[in-house]
């Protein structure tokens, strides 16, 4: 709320109170305060965007903010509760993260975990750095740091790779790529994690690099 509302601070209320799926209530609090509960953090999240919304004609987006808070707080006549049927809402795909996330540092991820947050983001996908578990993994199978960078492909085609149909096009990364990203993403998931999200990691789907068979001949690999 200091990130995206400083006019509000030390006069919103959040309280967590667990329930059988995703909710928030809005009423009014003590001393003029307003008091809003939630069964998480991306509920009492969602809330606060809510009220804002509907009650301080203020409005937070992916495009920008209009946010003008009244000396004076509004607040509802009689509580307002709104309950979500769907208790994960999932976030981005493979692609955001070659087009539009990937030269993103932690200040603009910041950004986006808090918009996740105030739409109801429960399940956002967490790709970033997951070139790293790829060097990681290629190393204990004796693959020697350049044969790696050989097979990971630039930054700008990770989406591709990730969806599991490109190797080594725009390479090699940089050492300290494999660094900032690992550092980044520790900081993207421990946040997700704070706001209560589930962060989605990638499985292996079976993609290994052509040159797999050199090194282990007895391999079935399909071209």
């Amino acid at each position: 709320m200091e990130r995206i509302a400083p006019g509000l601070a030390g006069r919103v209320a959040f309280r967590i109170e667990p329930a059988d799926g995703p909710y928030f209530r809005i009423a009014k609090g003590a001393k003029g305060c307003v008091a809003i509960e939630g069964d998480t953090p991306v509920s009492l999240a969602s809330g606060l965007n809510w009220y804002l919304k509907y009650y301080c004609n203020s409005l937070l987006s992916f495009c920008g903010d209009q946010v003008a808070i009244p000396e004076v707080l509004p607040v509802p006549d009689k509580p307002v509760e709104i309950r979500s049927p769907h208790r994960h809402s999932f976030y981005m795909n493979y692609c955001t993260f070659g087009y539009s996330t990937v030269w993103w540092d932690w200040e603009r991820w910041e950004r986006e975990i808090d918009l996740m947050a105030l739409g109801g983001v429960t399940t956002p996908m967490a790709m970033v750095g997951t070139e790293v578990v790829w060097r990681n993994t290629l190393r204990r199978f004796g693959y020697t740091d350049g044969e790696i960078k050989r097979f990971l492909p630039g930054p700008p085609y990770l989406a591709w790779f990730l969806m599991g149909n490109m190797e080594g096009q725009g390479g090699p990364l940089p050492d300290e790529w494999f660094e900032r990203q690992e550092a980044l993403q520790r900081k993207i998931v421990a946040r997700m994690r704070e706001y209560g999200m589930n962060p989605v990691f990638q499985g292996f789907f079976g993609m290994v690099p052509s040159d797999l068979k050199q090194k282990f001949p007895q391999a079935h690999i399909i071209p």
